[in-house]
């Protein structure tokens, strides 16, 4: 991973805490505008960060393929 990367998913790590941080804040408050702004945020944050990290299921299938392969 290079070095912007990770300053890219550190960036998007950092706005996902402030933006839970203001959400439980909110919340606890009453006030849910806020809490369901912020909650919009860490749903983008988190597909945003999803782009870059294979999903659990491409990963386990990308395992068994290497395995099949390998037993043939």
């Amino acid at each position: 991973m290079t070095l912007s990367m990770k300053n890219f998913e550190q960036k998007e790590w950092d706005l996902y805490d402030t933006n839970l941080g203001q959400a439980l804040e909110s919340v606890e408050k009453g006030d849910l505008q806020c809490a369901s702004e912020c909650f919009k945020r860490i749903a983008w944050v988190l597909h945003s960060l999803s782009k870059y990290h294979p999903s659990i299921e491409k990963e386990q299938e990308v395992e068994m393929k290497q395995y099949i392969n390998f037993h043939l």
